[in-house]
């Protein structure tokens, strides 16, 4: 049966999949917004940003996560994302940006190590139901958040406010790392 330890990881990974929908929703926006930029310059930088984390998840990923272990990987990964949202919310030169995307592209680690120490905590027959509930909940996540961070985005921007949907995604992140790094390492044996 599946124990109680999968709960602080499985946390961990839908409210960092929340944060990241936030950013994938208010990002073209916030950037239209922030420094009126066009759609090309925005593509430019989705794609630089991309390119730059394909590169890292298929050379730098798997090293990482070895070499700190499942749980610290997760965190620190964990808290390259807060440092990336909340830097968003106040960035106002273009090169900070890029600086905060590369940051981002290091964030990545957390994922795929909270997925490694998933996978690890259960047994191979529930395997399946582990992966299962964490796809329903990204789907959910991917669903519901770009509504409310569109909503939020909006108000912000009534409101002189624009980065405000990035800090609440950061507090998010910043909470459940918090969360993840206080947890016990629950192994199976």
């Amino acid at each position: 049966m599946l124990g109680l330890g999968l709960i602080v990881p499985a946390l961990l990974t839908a409210v960092t999949g929340d944060a990241a929908a936030v950013h994938q929703s208010t990002w073209t926006f916030f950037l239209t917004h922030q420094f009126a930029w066009g759609t090309a310059r925005i593509g430019t930088v989705l794609a630089a940003g991309a390119l730059a984390g394909a590169l890292f998840q298929a050379g730098a990923v798997g090293p990482v996560v070895r070499r700190l272990g499942d749980k610290r990987a997760a965190v620190v990964g964990g808290l390259l994302g807060v440092v990336a949202l909340a830097g968003t919310a106040f960035v106002t030169v273009p090169w900070s940006l890029h600086l905060l995307q590369a940051v981002g592209v290091l964030a990545a680690t957390g994922g795929a190590a909270t997925q490694s120490w998933l996978s690890r905590l259960v047994r191979p027959d529930e395997q399946g139901t582990v992966q299962g509930a964490l796809t329903s909940i990204g789907a959910a996540a991917e669903t519901m958040v770009p509504l409310a961070a569109g909503v939020v985005f909006a108000w912000s921007l009534a409101n002189a406010a624009p980065g405000l949907v990035f800090v609440g995604a950061a507090v998010f992140a910043a909470g459940s790392t918090l969360l993840l790094a206080t947890t016990p390492d629950l192994r199976q044996p």
